[in-house]
This record gives C-alpha cells, sequence and structure tokens, in this order.
C-alpha cells in the first residue's frame, strides 16, 4: 500500500494545482465585479445626494435673493426646481427632506419680509400722518397769525379750527372780516402784506396785474388801499373796484355786510340785504359810519320795531337821526368780550402775537 500511495502522489497534484490556481482566478474575477458594481454604484449614489445637495443650494440661493416685490418670481423659480425631473425615485425620502428643509426656509423668508412690509408701511402712515400734522399745525399758526387782528369784525368764528377750512372758505372769511381786497378777476391782494414781507430790489419782479396794482395806493402805516377814484372816463370801462364788489361766489357776503348784518341784529330778508347793500356802493369811509349808526339804531329801537335790514340800508338810514335811549345797567368789564379786548389792545398799542391764543393774548393786554 505503501508503495501505490508514494507512486500515485506525483500523478495528481499537478491536476489539483491547476484547479486550484483557476479557482482563484474566477474568485478574483468575481471579486473584482463586485469591486466595479460597487464603485459604479457609489458613484451614481453620490452623484444623486450632489443633485439633491445642488437643489438645495440653488433653493437657498434663490430665497437669500428674494425681496417682498419679487416674492411670486421666486416662488416660480422655486416650483421649476422641484418639478425637474431626477432618476432617483429609492432616494425619494432624502428629495421630500430636502423639499421639506426648503419649504420651511422659505416660509420663513416670507414672513420676515412681510414683517418688514408691514413695518415700513407704519413709518410711512406714521410719517405722513405727523406731515400732516405738522402742516395743519402751520397752517394754523399762519391763519391765526393773519386774522387774530381781525377777530372781533364781523360773525365770529372758531379759532381752534381754522387749518380745517378748506381755502374758498378761509378765503371767504378773509373778505367778509376786511382782510383782503378783491378784484374781479378773482386776484386777492393782502391788505397788510408790506408790514410783514420784504422783497430785496435785485429780486424784486414786477407784477404782471400792474393795472390792478395802479388801482392801489399804501397808507403811511403800510397797508393797502383801494384807490376808489380810479375812474376811467369817456366810453373806457369802468375799472372802480367798490368795498362793496367781490367775486361772484356763492358763500361770500360783500365785503363789510357780514360785520354790518352781526351789529343790525334783525335777521330777516339777508339776500335781499346782500343786494341793496350792492347798489349803496359803499366805500371805506361810509363803511365805518354806516357800522357806527347800526350800532346806535340796535340799542334804540327794540328788535321787533326796528327796520329790516333791506329797507334801512335801502332808504340809507344811516343818515337818519337817532335817539339813544339810556338805560340803566351794569357796567360791563372791556376784559369780558374779545372785541373789548382787542380794542384795548390797540387802545395801548398791544398787537396779538404769532400763535398766541386768546387767553394769552388778553393777560398781555390786561398787564399793559
Amino acid at each position: 500500500m505503501t508503495g501505490v500511495q508514494t507512486c500515485a502522489l506525483p500523478i495528481c497534484f499537478p491536476v489539483t494545482i491547476k484547479q486550484q490556481e483557476a479557482v482563484k482566478a474566477w474568485e478574483k474575477i468575481k471579486a473584482d465585479q463586485k469591486a466595479e458594481e460597487e464603485r459604479l454604484e457609489n458613484l451614481r449614489i453620490e452623484g444623486i445626494k450632489s443633485k439633491i445637495d445642488t437643489f438645495e443650494s440653488d433653493s437657498y440661493k434663490i430665497i437669500q435673493a428674494t425681496t417682498f416685490e419679487d416674492i411670486e418670481l421666486s416662488k416660480t423659480s422655486l416650483g421649476a426646481l422641484v418639478d425637474a425631473e431626477y432618476d432617483f425615485e429609492e432616494f425619494d425620502i432624502l428629495f421630500e427632506k430636502a423639499k421639506a428643509r426648503v419649504q420651511s426656509s422659505w416660509d420663513l423668508k416670507c414672513g420676515d419680509l412681510q414683517e418688514k412690509e408691514n413695518q415700513r408701511l407704519e413709518n410711512e402712515r406714521l410719517a405722513k400722518e405727523a406731515a400732516d400734522a405738522k402742516a395743519k399745525s402751520e397752517l394754523q399758526a399762519s391763519r391765526l397769525n393773519e386774522i387774530l387782528p381781525y377777530v372781533a369784525f364781523g360773525e365770529p368764528i372758531d379759532l381752534t379750527k381754522l387749518s380745517e377750512l378748506d381755502k374758498g372758505k378761509y378765503e371767504s372769511i378773509l373778505l367778509a372780516k376786511n382782510f383782503i381786497i378783491p378784484f374781479e378777476n378773482g386776484v386777492c391782494v393782502i391788505k397788510h402784506w408790506l408790514i410783514h414781507n420784504y422783497i430785496q430790489k435785485d429780486r424784486y419782479k414786477p407784477t404782471v396785474y400792474g393795472d390792478l396794482k395802479g388801482q392801489l395806493t399804501i397808507k403811511d402805516n403800510k397797508v393797502y388801499t383801494l384807490d376808489t377814484l380810479c375812474i376811467q372816463d369817456g366810453n373806457k370801462t369802468d375799472t372802480q373796484v367798490r368795498l362793496g364788489k367781490v367775486r361772484q361766489d356763492k358763500d361770500i357776503s360783500p365785503i363789510g355786510f357780514d360785520e354790518f348784518w352781526i351789529v343790525y341784529d334783525k335777521k330777516v330778508g339777508k339776500p335781499n340785504a346782500q343786494k341793496e347793500w350792492l347798489k349803496a356802493n359803499i366805500d371805506e369811509n361810509l363803511l365805518k359810519t354806516i357800522i357806527e349808526q347800526a350800532k346806535k339804531y340796535a340799542q334804540a329801537v327794540e328788535k321787533k320795531f326796528r327796520k329790516d335790514p333791506e329797507r334801512w340800508i335801502k332808504y340809507r338810514g344811516w343818515e337818519d337821526e337817532i335817539v339813544i335811549k339810556t338805560q340803566d345797567k351794569p357796567a360791563q368789564r372791556w376784559d369780558s368780550t374779545l372785541e373789548g379786548v382787542m380794542a384795548k389792545g390797540r387802545e395801548l398799542g398791544i398787537l396779538p402775537k404769532p400763535g398766541e391764543t386768546e387767553g394769552q393774548y388778553r393777560e398781555r393786554v390786561r398787564q399793559g
């Protein structure tokens, strides 16, 4: 047996060696194939992850650059990225997580932009309110400064709401208080403009209304007044502008009429009385006489026995003799009425200051 085995070994060994080498070669080939497959799969996976990362990165760039004005455009761009075709269905979970992160970032961005826009609008609203309040305050101060010296004349007005009046209504008040001189073409002259304003000679430009300026004269106290003698003769147009004539606005009374209407104190037939007032051709001197006589007439005659204003004006009642009935009435303090304060202030040479309230002015006049 020993001899047989020894003889057989040299015959079988080469075959076994070759088989083993073949097996090893086959195993190596399989191992190399598997490694290549794994490498390719890893490359595919890395490519998919890179695409997802690129999607997420591009989305964040769009979100970061978004402003409130282009929210809709950015939303469209993000939608295009989301709807793009990707070949990685087995990685839907990763993609869905990336989309969720992008959506969360988008929602935060939109919320932040909306909050900032709301704050911007609120700041604009507050700034506009502040600007409107400032303009209203300045207009109130300007108008109060203009009208305070004349507040005692004509119908009473609410000095706290001057800035709420529209331009037409405010001009009608100035007309009624004889503060401005109106012309029939709509041009108005502020009687006391020269007192509070000055234009340097090198900046002075002549007015285009030279013909109207020629009808004005300047008193020693720098107050403009209408030259009622400026009338062209012959067939030329009469350019005389009397105090009774104003622009034909429905809410404007003839100059001086409102003051007469208050002191006469019989409120009947106002439209007809205004017509008679216009016909009377009342100038500045005559106006003073009419107001004085109307006051005396109102004191002397009880209201129910007074003539209607229309008849009193038509028949020139200011030329009639008036007997004033004296009555025993308690003396009225001069500072009990605004009219009395204004009169006392003029007597003492104390004029209202810009922005000064009625109470402050009254106290200054009391102190003399």
